[in-house]
């Protein structure tokens, strides 16, 4: 495999990322001795060095090697960030990936096994905006209690969502609630309550 030795010294990283959802799947730079500084390397290559990863293309929509693509950062600082991040595809840099976030409109609901208290999910840019072209499923689970719908699976619509919690006939001071997206790409979010 040949690599230019182009920009010898910039520090180059690249990042893989399904180009359909954004979501990052490897990262890597190739560092050389001899030439003591970082080389650059083809798009090609680096599809055909990611491609042969097994896990990075399980990762892909479709687990399809052909929705792989790379994005060059040069003088990239590799954990400079602690926020999760992202491809805004269509303007090919990185992002803050979107969070879910959980709200209700009280924090504390009666022990008694009936009450309830309907959660809101919804799914935030960086910019705290929630991302309306957001689609796709949820799944909630809670430590205590009872959740409305099976499995704890609700839909996104519009980039927003809502579950009913119920209790359970007994005092619990810490009950978490907790959303991962299924098939969006948004960090977990998280809620706790209390049932008095």
């Amino acid at each position: 495999m040949q690599t230019s030795t182009a920009n010898v010294g910039i520090s180059t990283h690249y990042v893989a990322f399904d180009k359909k959802t954004g979501r990052i799947v490897g990262m890597h730079s190739r560092y050389s001795v001899q030439a003591k500084g970082h080389v650059r390397m083809t798009h090609d290559e680096l599809v055909k060095f990611f491609s042969r990863d097994s896990e990075i293309v399980g990762l892909l929509t479709d687990r399809d090697p052909g929705n792989l693509d790379i994005l060059e950062l040069s003088d990239h600082k590799p954990g400079g960030s602690i926020d999760p991040m992202m491809v805004d595809v269509k303007h090919r840099t990185l992002v803050p990936q979107p969070s879910l976030s959980l709200t209700a409109d009280r924090k504390e609901i009666a022990g008694d096994g009936s009450d309830s208290v309907e959660i809101r999910i919804a799914v935030h840019a960086a910019n705290n905006h929630v991302l309306r072209s957001c689609n796709g499923h949820v799944k909630v689970t809670t430590t205590r209690g009872k959740l409305s719908a099976r499995g704890g699976l609700v839909e996104l619509k519009d980039g927003v969502a809502a579950i009913t919690l119920t209790s359970v006939p007994e005092t619990v001071s810490k009950v978490r609630v907790q959303a991962q997206a299924v098939d969006v790409l948004a960090a977990t979010g998280l809620l706790v309550l209390e049932f008095v």
